[in-house]
């Protein structure tokens, strides 16, 4: 049984926190706390229904991938699995380069800017809410909690889904 300490941050005090921040911690714990007994049939539809919602909201939001999307001749709805994805293209950092402001959800509020380290040469510039920077405790520096930043590596190269876009 926790002690009376913990009980007091985890119950308490972590939750608040976090509600102050406007994040949705505790609501992701607790779904993740009971998808973890789900059925194999249950859990891969909840992820296909996520997948999809996402990609509607991408569709609607970011010209990068309504473009993308309408020169395939593809829409939200034809997403039956993930192997529908395979229609996209693979992203690179060309790609994100050149179509910096299309990735950018058109309702997305409070965007900041980013860029890599150019170790390749290049920095490679994006954006990410503002809500998802955090400073570093007794640093100068800031990392990024993840929030609606859906990023994929992929043999070396960065595919940014969309910045600002939930599903």
């Amino acid at each position: 049984m926790p002690g009376v300490y913990t009980r007091l941050v985890s119950e308490l005090l972590f939750p608040l926190h976090e509600r102050l921040k406007g994040h949705r911690t505790v609501a992701v714990r607790s779904q993740l706390e009971e998808s973890q007994w789900w059925s194999p049939d249950r859990l891969a539809a909840f992820q296909l229904q996520r997948l999809q919602q996402l990609v509607e909201s991408v569709y609607q939001h970011v010209p990068y991938y309504r473009h993308l999307m309408h020169a395939a001749g593809f829409r939200p709805a034809d997403i039956r699995g993930l192997d529908d994805l395979r229609r996209f293209p693979l992203l690179t950092k060309a790609d994100i380069r050149a179509n910096t402001s299309a990735f950018k959800a058109d309702n997305a509020q409070g965007l900041a800017r980013f860029n890599t380290g150019g170790s390749s040469g290049e920095p490679l510039i994006f954006f990410i809410l503002k809500s998802s920077v955090a400073p570093l405790p007794g640093h100068n520096s800031q990392h990024v909690e993840p929030d609606y930043f859906p990023v994929i590596v992929i043999r070396g190269e960065v595919a940014v889904l969309a910045v600002g876009c939930a599903p």
